[in-house]
């Protein structure tokens, strides 16, 4: 037998020895920690062994400290590597929200600064600033969705350096989270830059040349592009945010288990992040800017379908106890 066929019976045992004391069957003890009882037969019989955050959850639900499980030394060292893992990926989150965060604010500035500028109007200048090109306003966003694209593919290298970090078990420097988010912030300034920049220099060009501004009001459309950053923005915050903190879900159910939270809050951004996406880019890539009726419907309506999606997934995922 293993020394990982050894932890995970030895756990199994205990888990069994301490549900079984507390009165509890697999399916009442799966539900309050927020799995199936199918996941905890096989964690009781050394199939399979719980994740930490499983293992904390079982400690809450049955009254005892973690060190009911790591009274040996083979089993806490265990424990110290999984906590240490736990950690890790906590910083690592808290480091890449924000990163995500400010990815798209380029293209929510675009979308509300439709409704200042011509639907055809200056998109290209020689050395001079001199503009030799007119075009299409979704033009000039194409590069703030190229910077977006480009976050996006850094952050899934980083999950991908980050996963081959943990499954081997290797030396965590918790000084990579704050370098790879610190990175990112640097890409994320250089494309909000190069947005405000081209937005005013062609803007101005415009002016010049005499290009009037869609005959629209502007107020809907600006206040729909903030809406869509809000939401945005507050996505991306529910990926980094702790059990007792602000955003998520707080329903009694949900504050059972720690991975129950985070599995809220995280499905929750999901849903908040695609929609806000979605909502922007289109606004910033019609032909004609939005008008009341839409920019008002569509900033506002879909939100509580959106809770309601997120929640419903959010509980079909933790029952299924992924």
């Amino acid at each position: 037998m293993s020394e990982n066929e050894k932890l995970s019976y030895a756990i199994g045992r205990k888990i069994a020895e301490l549900r079984k004391r507390n009165g509890l069957t697999q399916r009442r003890l799966a539900d309050k920690i927020f799995t199936s009882d199918k996941n905890l037969s096989k964690w009781e019989t050394g199939k399979a062994l719980p994740d930490l955050e499983y293992l904390l959850a079982i400690c809450d639900a049955l009254g005892v400290d973690i060190t009911y499980f790591t009274n040996d030394e083979s089993v806490s060292a265990e424990m110290s590597a999984a906590r240490k893992i736990a950690e890790y990926r906590t910083s690592m989150r808290k480091w890449l929200s924000p990163a995500m965060a400010f990815a798209a604010l380029p293209i929510f500035i675009f979308a509300a600064a439709r409704a200042y500028l011509p639907t055809t109007l200056p998109v290209h200048f020689d050395g001079e600033l001199n503009a030799d090109r007119s075009g299409w306003v979704g033009e000039l966003s194409i590069g703030a969705f190229a910077m977006f694209g480009v976050t996006l593919a850094l952050v899934a290298c980083i999950g991908f350096v980050s996963r081959k970090y943990l499954n081997g078990r290797s030396v965590l420097d918790r000084r990579m989270p704050v370098a790879f988010g610190l990175s990112l912030l640097f890409a994320d300034a250089v494309s909000l830059a190069l947005t405000m920049s081209a937005i005013v220099v062609s803007h101005n060009a415009a002016v010049r040349q005499g290009l009037a501004a869609p005959n629209v009001e502007p107020f809907p459309c600006v206040f729909a592009a903030l809406t869509g950053a809000i939401v945005w923005l507050a996505g991306c915050s529910m990926f980094a945010v702790d059990r007792n903190s602000f955003f998520g879900f707080r329903i009694p159910a949900s504050l059972e288990s720690d991975r129950a939270w985070r599995v809220y809050n995280a499905t929750a951004g999901a849903y908040f992040c695609l929609y806000a996406f979605v909502f922007g880019s289109v606004m910033a890539l019609l032909p004609q800017p939005i008008g009341e009726a839409a920019a008002l419907c569509g900033a506002l309506l879909p939100l509580l379908p959106v809770v309601a999606l997120a929640y419903f997934t959010s509980r079909f995922v933790l029952k299924q106890g992924r």
